[in-house]
């Protein structure tokens, strides 16, 4: 099936869901598909690229943040529906720990699951505050399902434009198991090179400490609660606020490696639920 058909069919999906629930879910696997299909992916990141380097101005000097759809249709969505509902669906927590905000996406407001997370402590007065604090984030969302699908509609519509705009080339772009892709790390001095990338990691750090737990590792798949104890070595299991800085270590690193920038492959693998491997080949 073609990219553009799939897209097709998840916004669709969006715009058909019976209810909030199901359209905040599917608005969800919508931004999934994007971020995990590398063509799409490509497209994302040479548009956020942009965002952060290219300063698009109007006459009077001020910068226009809708000259992006990155910023303008893709952030929003991302950051309120998409990451939330991520980190819930790979977290091992229960919902009174959850972020609340998933759990209002994902169950309505009045849920027994969601009211877990006002009742998790006993008392009242923490009881009463929680519940302020779920009622604002629930305005987020109450009644604003519609801008959250114009918003999914302009993206749709700026991503197939993009599509359209790039040369075909189906049997170009080498596969993480065929391309050729070279990490060498100093253990001892945090120098490293990797593709075009030369550059050294203060050995007294967390991304070199993560980065250096991966490398051992050889290809294997390192649990998360191993990295997250090279960050915080105390941990003693994986919790939300732990994982999330986990996500930033590793961001980090894909920065310092020359991923992020588009200069090499993106070789950090994470298998849901169990942890990060380097996905590379000597």
């Amino acid at each position: 099936m073609e990219i553009t058909e799939v897209l097709n069919k998840r916004l669709q999906a969006i715009e058909d869901s019976p209810n909030d629930i199901e359209c905040y879910k599917h608005i969800h696997a919508y931004i999934h598909y994007l971020i995990n299909t590398p063509k799409l992916k490509s497209i994302l990141d040479a548009e956020e690229r942009d965002y952060y380097t290219e300063i698009h101005l109007t006459t009077d000097g001020y910068k226009v943040e809708q000259a992006n759809f990155y910023f303008a249709y893709l952030l929003p969505s991302y950051m309120r529906i998409y990451f939330p509902i991520e980190i819930y669906n790979t977290s091992y927590e229960p919902d009174s720990e959850q972020d609340p905000i998933a759990l209002l996406l994902l169950y309505g407001f009045k849920h027994p699951r969601t009211q877990s997370w006002v009742n998790r402590f006993p008392v009242r007065d923490m009881k009463k505050h929680r519940k302020e604090e779920l009622k604002s984030y629930w305005s987020w969302f109450d009644g604003k399902r519609q801008e959250y699908v114009n918003e999914m509609k302009n993206l749709h519509l700026e991503i197939i434009t993009a599509i359209s705009k790039q040369p075909d080339q189906p049997n170009t772009e080498p596969t993480p198991e065929t391309e050729t892709i070279s990490l060498l790390l100093d253990l001892e001095t945090g120098d490293f090179h990797y593709g075009k990338k030369t550059d050294s990691l203060n050995i007294k750090t967390q991304p070199f400490r993560v980065l250096s737990k991966l490398y051992l590792a050889d290809g294997k798949t390192v649990p998360y609660l191993d990295l997250i104890q090279c960050i915080k070595p105390n941990a003693k299991d994986v919790t939300k606020t732990d994982k999330m800085k986990l996500t930033t270590v590793i961001k980090n690193l894909k920065k310092s490696l020359g991923i992020t920038d588009g200069n090499n492959a993106d070789i950090f693998h994470n298998e849901k639920m169990v942890g990060y491997s380097l996905r590379y080949i000597d």
